[in-house]
Order: C-alpha cells, then sequence, then structure tokens
C-alpha cells in the first residue's frame, strides 16, 4: 500500500469499502489506469468520510500528498478531499477563528481543484455541489454575527450576502433546454452533463430494430406521364396517396437485448433516476441559499423582502415542474412557509393543501404534514 495504515480502525474500513460493489468511480473516465495502492488509499478516504472521521482523513491525505508513489490523480482528487475534511473538523472547532482559517483553506483547496484539474462528470458534481455548500456554510456564520451585540452588522451582512449569491452560482444552472453545455462552472450543469449521457445511451440501447425488407412507398409518375393522365385520374392518384400516408405505420419492433445489455440498462435506469434526483435536490439547495440570504437581513426590510420573494418564485417553480416528486413536494412545503413568513396566510394555506391529502403511511408525507 502507498501509506501505513494509522489507526487499527482503518484496516477494517478498507476492507468495508472494497466490499462496496456498487461504488462509483471518482476519477475521470479519461484518467490512466489506477493501482492497487492508489485504489486501496481511495476506498480508505471514501469509507472514512461515510463514518464521518474528517480529521483521520487529513491525515491521510497528508501522507498521499507527501508520497512520491502517488500518482498525480489521486493527488490532484486529494485537494476535493481536503476541502471535504477541512469543513467536517471545522464544525466541531469551538474557536471562531481557527474555524474560519479551516473554512478558507477549504474554499482555497476547492478552487485550486476547480481550476487546475478542470473536474468533469460526478468529480465535478461533488466538486460544485461541496462549493455551494461551503459558501452557504460561510454566509451562515456572517449572518450569525451580525446578530450579536455590538457587531457592525451592515458590514457582516453584506458580506453573508456576497457568499449566499456565490452559492447560488456554484449551485445555479447556465444552460437553456436543449443546449449544448460546452462548458461546466455549476453543478446544475454538470448534473445534467452526466444525466444526457445516460440518456443517450438508454435511448440506444432500447432503440427499435431498423426495418428491413419491407417495400417502399411507390414513386410517383413521372412529370411527362402526369401531363398526359387526364385531370380525374391525377385527382384520384394524389387523394389515394394521401390516403396511404394517413395510415398508421405498425409498431417499431423492439431490439433483443443481451443479458450483459440488461444488466446494464437496469444499472443506467438506477443512474437516470438518480440523477433526476440530484438535479431537483440542487435547485433545491439553491433556492434554499435565497432564502439563507432573506434571514440575514432583518425581518420586513426591503433586502429581506427581495431575498424572500426571489426565494418563493424559486420554490415555486419547482414544485409545479416535480409535482409527484419528493423534491417537489418539499419545494410545495417551502414555498408556503415562505408566504406565511410575509403574512399571506390564506395563500400559505392553500400552498400547503395539497400536502394534506397525500398517502399518510408514506415516510415523506409524515414529515411534510408535520411540518405543514
Amino acid at each position: 500500500m502507498t501509506m501505513t495504515v494509522i489507526r487499527g480502525g482503518c484496516f477494517l474500513l478498507v476492507l468495508m469499502a472494497t466490499l462496496r460493489a456498487s461504488a462509483q468511480p471518482t476519477q475521470p473516465a479519461d484518467a490512466p489506469p489506477e493501482t492497487a495502492a492508489d485504489r486501496s488509499s481511495r476506498l480508505l478516504l471514501e469509507a472514512l468520510e461515510d463514518r464521518e472521521m474528517p480529521d483521520v482523513s487529513l491525515e491521510v491525505i497528508d501522507r498521499i500528498e507527501a508520497d512520491p508513489r502517488a500518482s498525480a490523480e489521486l493527488k490532484r482528487e486529494a485537494l476535493f478531499r481536503r476541502a471535504g475534511a477541512l469543513i467536517g473538523v471545522s464544525r466541531t472547532e469551538a474557536d471562531r477563528a481557527e474555524r474560519n482559517t479551516m473554512l478558507d483553506q477549504a474554499q482555497a483547496a476547492l478552487e485550486k481543484f476547480l481550476s487546475e484539474g478542470k473536474p468533469s462528470g460526478r468529480q465535478a458534481i461533488a466538486a460544485y455541489t461541496q462549493k455551494g455548500n461551503l459558501l452557504v456554510e460561510r454566509g451562515r456564520a456572517k449572518a450569525e454575527q451580525a446578530s450579536r451585540p455590538g457587531a457592525d452588522a451592515a458590514k457582516l451582512r453584506a458580506e453573508a450576502a456576497s457568499y449566499f449569491d456565490e452559492a447560488v452560482k456554484a449551485l445555479d444552472g447556465n444552460a437553456k433546454p436543449n443546449e449544448k453545455i460546452t462548458e461546466v462552472t455549476n453543478a446544475e450543469d454538470a448534473v445534467l452533463v452526466v444525466l444526457r449521457q445516460v440518456d443517450a445511451e438508454i435511448a440506444e440501447l432500447k432503440r427499435p430494430v431498423a426495418d428491413a425488407g419491407k417495400p417502399g412507398k411507390r414513386p410517383r409518375k413521372k412529370d411527362l406521364e402526369r401531363k398526359e393522365a387526364s385531370k380525374q385520374d391525377e385527382e384520384k392518384e394524389e387523394k389515394k396517396e394521401e390516403k396511404k400516408e394517413e395510415k398508421p405505420k405498425p409498431p417499431a419492433e423492439p431490439r433483443k437485448l443481451t443479458f450483459q445489455e440488461r444488466r446494464r440498462l437496469e444499472t443506467l435506469e438506477a443512474e437516470q433516476e438518480a440523477l433526476r434526483a440530484k438535479l431537483i435536490q440542487t435547485r433545491l439547495t439553491a433556492a434554499a441559499a435565497v432564502f439563507e440570504k432573506a434571514k440575514a437581513y432583518p425581518e420586513t426590510s426591503k433586502e429581506w423582502t427581495e431575498a424572500l420573494e426571489a426565494s418563493t418564485k424559486r420554490f415555486k417553480e419547482i414544485a409545479e415542474k416535480y409535482p409527484t416528486k419528493g423534491g417537489g413536494l418539499f419545494a410545495l412545503y417551502y414555498e408556503g412557509r415562505n408566504y406565511a413568513l410575509q403574512g399571506k396566510w390564506e395563500v400559505a394555506l392553500n400552498t400547503l393543501a395539497p400536502l394534506t391529502v397525500i398517502d399518510q403511511r408514506i415516510p415523506l408525507a409524515i414529515l411534510l404534514r408535520s411540518r405543514a
């Protein structure tokens, strides 16, 4: 292995991580094949993240970065993992100055990873999502400081708002529907790129058998023959052709898939569903960041009202676009909550009413109905 095991429990974590058959590789598809040592290191870091042991993760990352045998790809990925570990450690740090230093380091590591590494695919999704969440956390910290006695509230609120705006930029997509995404600079576009690739592969696997050996359409008469025909014969012929074209085509015969293709299709469809859920989650997070911006200001102030209305608009759009999805139901709840905060009680009740008729046996319904 590339590194010495730091703590006794780490060996068990490596073993557990190795046995996770569903684990997705985090390195880009065009990266060179990873060595056994690199894979062991990556699996160890994934297991430590799952167990929420960021302090140990930082020790492992330090060893990776100092190890000359570790690949450039693993060291590049360590930047992203360091950011996540620093954020995790900062949450238990009591000293505010030290906590801010850790968050500064985490943000710098993420920015370097995104600018130098040019991540793609799932790495880009994870990195931009992490960046958005980090900026929201930093904005919350500034807003909390602004509420303390003796603080320079105006300055701290402005700093908090700036963090929330940057968080939205890291999450919000720039591409229009069906527009080709040439450069990924945010979480939503990163999700869409991967989702479109999965959609295309699914469509290819489900592509029907091409028509073969079937007679084509009867060619029209030559211009010379058509001129010689009477007007009545010409009209009859045109009517026959129109009627022929109106006949419904028989359904295309589905292509028979091999066992491997069926397994691949099942995997892709599960991945497609997960990516769609991630897309909704990303949009919800961006809407929530705008709501956090509103909370940074005094209630009923101009800034508070504008941010709250912008957040409400976002939640409303998500709820209307995904009315049957869990994310859409959460968006509906948050939309109603925002109306209530503005004192629009009747609008809030009407918005939340659909949540009261959801099947009460569904866990999500229990949670939403208790909040509504």
